[in-house]
């Protein structure tokens, strides 16, 4: 199985090199995902108005002519030699696939990083979970609390706290721009929580029976180990400004990176450059 480009990841940035992809005239376009539905972890927030944009490219995505794998892990990437083509190795429901791609796009993101990877003090009940876990619970038709707080630092996780306060829950915001979160407190379940103001070191007290907390990612970039690809201490892809990796013909871009977010204005002109210089 051979094709001109493989993007790995349909979250919002794979979503975009997608539409890009078609607007430059590419035909022979695989896409790979791990998920079960594309959009990213957080699909089920394109539905809100904060996301109004992204659900629009999202449903030009889906009218997309190319080939769209979901439930597909990549296990294994291979980079090419002299003017050979790059292999990939996928594990799907129906069995593994080795793809040969000219060019690949990585924009497989990342997780994000829970109270558990931080130095955080106090017990560790229930009902502590992240942005992600709590859309998941949503998504199967559970409230992640009735007295929730929401440590706000991103654009999921205020259009979250929209989403339970629309749903009758209780909900206190934290501004991650003025708190640290300090310590947690419960036994099995959670009771309350502390935040540390970062100008003062006041501390506040929270009484609430969940907490939606998430602080810095974990690249989803376990399947490049060994590979010519290069990553920092952290397990991000090393780009330059422009996506390019340390391997010709194979770009990164988004939250899988060191340079975390990536605008569709250089996603259009290093993907122009890629395919010029071939």
């Amino acid at each position: 199985m051979k094709y001109e480009l493989v993007i790995i990841g349909a979250g919002l940035t794979g979503v975009e090199v997608a539409l890009q992809a078609k607007k430059m005239g590419l035909e022979s376009v695989l896409i790979v995902d791990y998920n079960d539905q594309f959009g990213g972890f957080n699909h089920s927030l394109l539905a809100e108005d904060a996301f109004e944009e992204e659900k629009n490219r999202m449903k030009k995505f889906k009218e997309l002519p190319y080939e769209k794998w979901t439930n597909a892990t990549v296990t294994g990437l291979f980079e090419a030699f002299g003017d050979g083509e790059h292999e990939i190795n996928v594990q799907t429901k129906t069995g593994t696939f080795d793809i040969e791609a000219k060019k690949i796009i990585i924009c497989s993101g990342a997780l994000e990083k829970p109270r558990e990877a931080h130095k955080i003090g106090g017990t560790r009940p229930a009902g502590v979970m992240t942005p992600t876990m709590a859309l998941g619970l949503l998504d199967r038709g559970f409230l992640p609390g009735n007295q929730v707080v929401v440590y706000e630092n991103s654009k999921t996780s205020r259009a979250l706290s929209k989403l339970l306060e629309n749903k009758g829950v209780q909900v206190t915001t934290v501004e991650a721009n003025d708190y640290a979160l300090h310590k947690v407190y419960g036994k099995s379940s959670l009771e309350k929580i502390e935040v540390k103001d970062k100008n003062n070191d006041e501390i506040e007290s929270f009484q609430c029976d969940s907490l939606i907390f998430s602080e810095g990612f974990i690249p989803s970039t376990f399947y490049l180990k060994g590979t010519g690809i290069e990553l920092n201490d952290k397990q991000f892809i090393l780009t330059d400004s422009e996506g390019k990796t340390s391997v010709d013909n194979i770009l990164a871009f988004g939250y899988c990176t060191d340079h975390n977010e990536t605008s569709n204005e250089t996603i259009e002109k290093s993907m122009k450059q890629l395919f010029i210089q071939s």
